[in-house]
């Protein structure tokens, strides 16, 4: 019970600190990169930099002002837990937000600036969300939706309504060059965001047929430590009785199970496809959360 308990409050700080950091990163990538290149993150940040160029509120200030009508939706579906988290760190984003604009541009390069602010921003979201999080804005819409499309990616949703949000800014701004830069980190961003929160396309689903699969079910087993399952199956064209061999793999076995096949049986069929999500011993946890 003791044990339990430490790994929770562990969890917590651990969760805390990744809240803190992300936060960090995601407004230094708004306020240091994008916003005095009139550049904008897309979402409430991206709305936030527009209201700020005519107002002259700080941008943080206008981001937690934006989302407090996001918070009780936030907590209407998807719960006190949820919000609280969110607070924090729409108020951490937004402090930080505040803190560092009086540095001003890093770099006034545009292309740097983007993806630099891509980069930062992409990254500080991806931790916020893996501390079960958000910044708040679209990234509320974004969890929301992701409840009624379990199957499409978060960084999907971002993408769309921060295309909005840019559309908006060049109207605003009416420098073109400056919209495409924008769009150039907002498509940057998904991609890295999706990267730290789904990782990269690190496994694969391998299928394979021989008649020598005995050898090559010891071998797979010995030699590279992998499971292998037995599909009984039955081939269409001969009438024969056959066996599929299935096994799940990291990218980084595949090239040694390919050779290995290749020197027991080279005339077999060795399908690969990509498996982005493989729950299971020596993949992910069954209990890990979907975002």
């Amino acid at each position: 019970m003791k044990q339990t308990e430490n790994r929770s409050a562990l969890t917590l700080l651990l969760e805390a600190f990744f809240i803190l950091a992300g936060s960090a990163m995601y407004a230094a990538g708004v306020v240091l990169f994008l916003e005095p290149n009139h550049m904008v993150p897309g979402g409430v940040g991206g709305l936030s930099v527009i209201i700020s160029y005519f107002s002259g509120i700080q941008t943080g200030t206008l981001v937690f002002l934006i989302n407090l009508p996001l918070f009780a939706l936030a907590f209407w579906k998807l719960g006190a837990r949820f919000v609280w988290r969110t607070v924090i760190a729409v108020g951490l984003s937004s402090a930080f937000m505040n803190l560092l604009e009086p540095i001003g541009a890093v770099t006034q390069d545009p292309l740097l600036a983007s993806f630099a602010g891509a980069g930062l921003i992409a990254v500080g979201l991806g931790i916020i969300f893996r501390a079960r999080a958000t910044t708040g804005g679209t990234d509320i819409v974004a969890r929301l939706m992701k409840l009624r499309f379990p199957y499409v990616k978060t960084g999907i949703f971002i993408l769309i309504l921060d295309a909005l949000v840019i559309a908006g800014s060049f109207l605003v701004f009416g420098n073109l060059d400056r919209a495409l830069y924008s769009s150039l980190s907002v498509v940057l961003q998904a991609f890295l965001f999706d990267q730290v929160l789904y990782g990269s396309d690190s496994a694969k689903l391998v299928y394979i047929v021989s008649d020598k699969q005995d050898e090559i079910i010891r071998l797979f087993l010995k030699e590279l430590n992998v499971g292998v399952t037995s599909i009984p199956a039955k081939g269409t064209y001969t009438g024969k009785d056959r066996t599929v061999l299935l096994c799940a793999m990291h990218r980084k076995t595949l090239p040694h199970a390919r050779a290995m096949l290749r020197s027991v049986d080279d005339n077999a069929f060795f399908i690969v496809t990509p498996a982005t999500q493989i729950f299971g011993e020596g993949f992910l946890r069954h209990d890990r959360e979907e975002l």
